[in-house]
């Protein structure tokens, strides 16, 4: 179960990120569910805007933050 469930998220991620690969830079604090102490974070660990999270990858970032 616990296999499915990363590849399923992985697929996700992976459809998230083709979604947003050719929209225009929108930093951390405009994207939707972030706050203040999620767009800090995500900056310590190099992302400033949606680009760099989508070239990082979402699995990636969380695992990094963790």
């Amino acid at each position: 179960m616990k296999g499915l469930a990363l590849k399923i998220f992985r697929w996700w991620c992976a459809f998230v990120a083709h979604w947003f690969k050719h929209q225009p830079k929108i930093p951390t604090t405009k994207l939707k569910n972030t706050n203040r102490h999620i767009s800090r974070l995500l900056e310590n660990i190099g992302v400033r805007n949606r680009t760099d999270l989508v070239k990082l990858g979402a699995l990636e970032a969380y695992q990094q933050l963790i």
